[in-house]
């Protein structure tokens, strides 16, 4: 497959997005984008949809928007509504978050009302701790996007539902040994590597993997500026998924007991921009590298809520802002450090579940 094409050299259509021009410059506000476009400049197509003006979006969109599943414990419901409605009340209106299918999922309908030509894929995560463990591959519980700026088939991986050690901007759809890419700080590299998906039960009695059935790609992190050791975060292909499987995939995971992370914990991720001393600090904590391309100005922090711990990590660096004994401890935290509009009332839904803390 050449570097940066879908399977077959592949273009993706210009579809239309489910929401009208008001709405995507009210997104664009709600993010924070600098622009002079009015409602009838979307309508008509005039935003310039190239790779520079992707970066930008989905970096605003990533810092504006946290990652959380709030709602699958501090709703009465316990439900994560991914549909573009629910999500444009959610996200834009109401100024929460969610997770993969609801962060990708807003920002794939607001690129298309933008113009831009752009489809949804689906990951298997990998939920090894350790670069040295098996990888263990889950069901495809993740969403990622594919979009071809402008009007070429080159075709560009994004990804602002990860949280954690996800992508930081988009990335050429290739395994080049130089398609390295930047994350949040120059400490944190991604790669894409192709392999077969190790639980195939197929293979070519020739050997040969190129053409394999089940050769997939793998996005790889380091926090090390690139060197040894990489882990695997997720396998995909470009396959495209669409609003009903996303919709399935979110029901299954507030509702099935024990599937993956999100049943046992509440978790919430936020960026932000780091100040001119912690950028310099970043910057002196690996070597740069020409390799690490794609570099929009400006590098971020992350707020990580997850168990008992609140942390902020930059770079290398992480130490833990808050300690988190009672459910209310909890909800102020979301409230004061994540922006993720709970309050105290909220506290009685999680009572009797597996993530509750009293």
């Amino acid at each position: 497959m050449a570097a940066g094409l879908l399977s077959n050299g592949a273009w993706i259509k210009k579809l239309p997005g489910p929401y009208t021009a008001e709405q995507v410059i009210q997104w664009l506000s709600r993010i924070g984008y600098d622009h002079n476009h009015t409602a009838e400049d979307i309508a008509s197509g005039a935003f310039q949809t190239s790779l520079d003006n992707l970066g930008q979006l989905s970096r605003r969109h990533l810092q504006a928007f946290p990652f959380e599943n709030v709602a699958m414990h501090y709703e009465e419901d316990h439900f994560v509504d991914v549909s573009p409605g629910g999500l444009y009340k959610r996200l834009v209106i109401d100024g929460k978050g969610s997770y993969c299918f609801g962060l990708n999922g807003l920002l794939l309908g607001m690129l298309r009302g933008l113009g831009y030509r752009a489809y949804g894929g689906a990951a298997r995560v990998n939920m090894a701790r350790e670069p040295s463990d098996p990888v263990d591959f889950q069901g495809l519980t993740h969403m990622v996007m594919f979009v071809q700026p402008g009007d070429a088939n080159q075709t560009w991986l994004v990804d602002v539902g990860f949280g954690g050690s996800g992508l930081a901007r988009p990335m050429l759809l290739s395994d080049a040994e130089d398609n390295v890419v930047l994350g949040t700080t120059p400490s944190e590299r991604h790669r894409l590597v192709r392999k077969v998906l190790p639980m195939s039960s197929l293979e070519l009695r020739d050997g040969s993997r190129s053409d394999h059935p089940q050769l997939e790609y793998q996005l790889h992190v380091s926090h090390t500026g690139g060197a040894e050791p990489w882990r695997v975060l997720y396998t995909f292909t470009d396959r495209e998924f669409f609003d009903c499987d996303y919709e399935a995939a979110s029901f299954d995971i507030c509702t099935r007991p024990y599937l993956g992370l999100f049943w046992d914990m509440v978790w919430a991720v936020k960026y932000f921009t780091l100040g001119s001393a912690e950028a310099e600090e970043v910057e002196a904590q690996v070597e740069t590298s020409s390799h690490a391309h794609i570099n929009w100005p400006g590098h971020l922090g992350r707020l990580i809520l997850s168990g008992k711990e609140a942390k902020k990590v930059i770079g290398t660096r992480t130490e833990v802002f808050a300690t988190i004994e009672t459910d209310s401890d909890r909800i102020r935290v979301l409230r004061e450090s994540f922006g993720v509009g709970v309050v105290e009332e909220d506290a009685v839904h999680i009572k009797g579940r597996r993530a509750a803390l009293g």
